[in-house]
C-alpha cells in the first residue's frame, strides 16, 4: 500500500527552512547538477547541453510542488 506524500508549502526551525524549489531556483539547480564536486559523488548524469540540465531542473521543481503527492523533493535555506 502507497501512502501519499503530504508536503507542507513551507517547514521552519530556529535554524532552517524546508521549502519547495521555485523557477527561480532553476539557475542555482543547474550550477548544483553540473559542479563536478558533486558529480562525482553523487549520481548525477553528464549533461551534453546546458539545456538538458535546464530541464532536470525544471524536473526537480515540479517534483517539489505541493500538489506533488508522489515525490519528495524540498530545498533547505539556513
Amino acid at each position: 500500500m502507497e501512502l501519499p506524500i503530504k508536503k507542507k508549502a513551507l517547514i521552519t526551525t530556529e535554524r532552517l527552512t524546508l521549502k519547495p524549489f521555485s523557477v527561480q531556483d532553476v539557475d542555482e539547480l543547474v550550477d548544483l547538477l553540473t559542479n563536478p564536486d558533486i558529480t562525482k559523488t553523487f549520481m548525477v548524469p553528464k549533461f551534453e547541453l546546458h539545456s538538458q540540465a535546464e530541464a532536470l531542473a525544471n524536473k526537480l521543481i515540479a517534483f517539489s510542488q505541493v500538489a506533488d503527492e508522489n515525490h519528495l523533493e524540498t530545498v533547505v535555506v539556513q
